[in-house]
This record gives C-alpha cells, structure tokens and sequence, in this order.
C-alpha cells in the first residue's frame, strides 16, 4: 500500500471520530439526557478550553521525548477510553469533565496528523505541499460519512454513537502504529506549513469554539418557555451571525489571484 493511501485511511478515521458525535451529541444531551442549553454549551466549549491549551503542549513532546506517531497513538488510545465511558455519563458536570479529558487528548491529533502526514509524505521523496489536499479530502468524506452513518441508523439520540466514537478511535490508535517513524528532532522545512495549518486550526476551534459554546447554549435556553425551544427563532439567530461573519469576511479579506505567479513558481521547484 503506497504512503499516500496509508495517510488516506489516517485522515480519514481521524475525521470520522468527530463525525460520528460531534454535530448530533448536542442533541443526545438535550433530548434524551435532559441537560440545558447552558449544560450543552459547557460540554462544547470543553473543545475550545483544549484547543488552546493541548497542542502547544502535545508539540513540545513530540518534538522532544516522543516520536509524533506514537503520540498520535497514545491520544486516540486516550481518547478510546474516555469516549467509552462517556457513553454511560448522565450528569452534567460529570459529562464536562469527562468531554474535556477526551478534548484533550483528541485536539492535539489534529495538528500531529497533518505533521505526520508531512514527514512521511517527505520521506517518500513527495511534495507534500502538493500531495497533501488529496489526503486532506478524505479526512473531510470520512465526517460526512459518519454523520451520514449515525443519522441513517438514527442513533442521534443514542449513547451508541459515543461507542462508534470510541471504536473508531481504538481502530485508528492501533493502525498508527504500522506508520512510518517520525524522529523526536525531525525540523525540516517541510513541517513548517502543517505546524501553521494546525495553528490556525487550533484558534478556530479554540477561542472561537469556547465563546461560540457558551454563548449559544445560553441562547438556546433564552428562547426556551417552560422547557419548549423556539428552534425557528433560534436558528435564524445563527443563521444571521453566519450572514454577518460572511460580509466581514467578503470585505476584510481580498487575495489577489495571480495564475501566472502559481505557474512560476511551479516551474522554478
């Protein structure tokens, strides 16, 4: 099996862990364990908490002490454990904690995996600026196929979908460890790119997940009488705030496209 398959299935069972119960666990909270607005939102901006403060953290040691894919296998044995239990919490507090523990572990998998990726695609004598996007889309097909598999088999209200979580994650903790070894003081050029892909990543899922979670769970409950949600109102609520961060960005950012440079400089590598 060539390298850039190999990377393929990585990207795509990493994606399809978060998948699988990112997007419909909200509703599991909600509708079958009762929880709050303010009790989801919590539970989500466990993500955002981690994201700012896992990956710096998790970068220093696998930099350091610890081969990068062998840290990529201990976070998501971590996470195998965690979401399992998960399954059976029902407390609200409890589900913060136990959500934030798998946070942990799962937000630094993010950047270690586009720096997995680089170095090997590296040691196999490919460009990995251009070698990668390809491998990037499967971890995108693997997130839509699990929703797609945790809505078909209508289990967005089941505990089951943190079972597929966790399975998947014990399924790709042991596949990482047939991946080609990264050295501990590996500094080449070629990371240096999916170190920034990973740091944008981890602001936008950190800062911005943290106030979005708060925020909108107390929005969710704002438009709630007598435990009846207004879903209508409060969609269109999120759906003007996209509008609004769409118009910031149609006017705040400008790329200039230049074909003729990207050909050049093609040419000249």
């Amino acid at each position: 099996m060539s390298i850039a398959l190999r990377l393929k299935v990585m990207s795509f069972l990493q994606y399809f862990i978060w998948g699988s119960r990112l997007v419909t666990l909200g509703s599991y909270m909600i509708n079958t364990l009762h929880f709050t607005g303010a009790n989801v939102g919590m539970v989500y901006s466990s993500k955002g908490i981690a994201a700012i403060i896992m990956p710096g953290i998790m970068g220093i040691i696998a930099d350091k002490w610890l081969r990068a894919e062998r840290a990529y296998m201990l976070c998501h044995l971590v996470c195998a454990g965690v979401l399992f239990y998960a399954a059976s919490v029902t407390d609200p507090d409890m589900m913060f904690w136990v959500m934030l523990v798998n946070a942990m572990a799962f937000m630094p998998t993010i950047a270690l995996s586009n720096s997995v990726s680089y170095s090997c695609l590296a040691q196999a004598g490919l460009d990995p600026v251009t070698a990668f996007p390809p491998i990037r889309v499967f971890g995108t097909v693997g997130f839509i196929v699990a929703m797609w598999a945790v809505s078909l088999l209508h289990l967005e209200l089941s505990s089951l979908q943190l079972y597929i979580a966790s399975g998947a994650s014990l399924l790709l903790s042991a596949y990482a460890l047939t991946l080609p070894k990264i050295p501990v003081a590996e500094k080449k050029a070629t990371t240096s790119l999916a170190s920034a892909q990973g740091l944008f990543m981890t602001m936008v899922n950190g800062v911005g997940a943290w106030v979005g979670s708060i925020l909108s769970g107390m929005a969710v409950d704002y438009f709630s009488v007598d435990g009846v949600k207004d879903w209508h109102t409060i969609w269109l609520m999120f759906a003007g705030y996209a509008l609004f961060l769409a118009v910031i960005f149609f006017f705040g950012f400008k790329y200039n496209h230049d074909p003729e440079k990207i050909t050049h400089r093609s040419v000249t590598h």
